[in-house]
């Protein structure tokens, strides 16, 4: 798959895409509802793809939670997925790969996710991954909070490039849906945690299953 030379920004989603975190994410939010409120659930681990902070928080309790409670949650959480982060974690196969070829055809690079900034950092010091991306937005700076969307486009404006000339790569249905809201030009779904039908009903341009499918150029 080649992709034309005029896109100049590569974009890419965190968990899931980045870094296999989706399977140590589920199980430390269960450990957590579980410790603080004795709440344990079942769905697994594809339950959680895309899902705000407040649809995580209703996954586990339809109850309404004080925001002393969700931000306790958080916390514990957090440092249960950084101590088993230590030994479950690692980046997924060929993105960092990806990256390098980017930058040497003087690409952009950035990382947009809802995860807290802190927490994609702190991640991707934890597995080992070079500070590869020129810029790394979460939660603070990559959602529209006004609509809570993922606003990828800030990312290819803030390298000054037209989204329309940018790529972004998503492993779920909801960040393909605000790739596209944003106005990038190409959207492109990987199979690393859903199938390609969910991708592709999504409205992803195109799906690849590994990295190393997309020829930049």
């Amino acid at each position: 798959m080649k992709i034309d030379s005029l896109k100049r920004a590569l974009i890419l989603d965190f968990d899931g895409v980045v870094v296999d975190t989706e399977q140590v994410n589920y199980d430390t939010w269960n450990l957590a509802f579980g410790e603080i409120l004795g709440i344990s659930i079942e769905t697994g681990r594809h339950a959680l793809v895309g899902l705000t902070l407040d649809e995580i928080y209703k996954l586990w309790t339809p109850d309404a939670l004080s925001d002393a409670i969700k931000e306790m949650l958080l916390a514990r959480k957090t440092t249960l997925y950084f101590e088993q982060g230590k030994t479950r974690l690692s980046p997924i196969p060929g993105c960092v790969e990806l990256v390098r070829r980017a930058h040497a055809l003087g690409w952009y690079t950035a990382i947009v996710s809802r995860s807290r900034r802190l927490r994609v950092l702190g991640t991707l010091d934890l597995v080992g991954v070079p500070a590869l991306f020129d810029v790394v937005m979460g939660f603070e700076d990559g959602i529209d909070h006004a609509v809570d969307r993922k606003d990828h486009a800030r990312a290819a404006r803030l390298f000054g490039i037209d989204p329309l000339a940018s790529i972004v790569i998503e492993d779920s249905p909801s960040g393909i849906a605000d790739a596209l809201w944003s106005g990038i030009g190409t959207v492109i779904g990987i199979t690393t945690t859903l199938g390609r039908d969910a991708l592709i009903t999504a409205g992803a341009h195109r799906v690849i299953d590994h990295f190393d499918e997309l020829v930049l150029s």
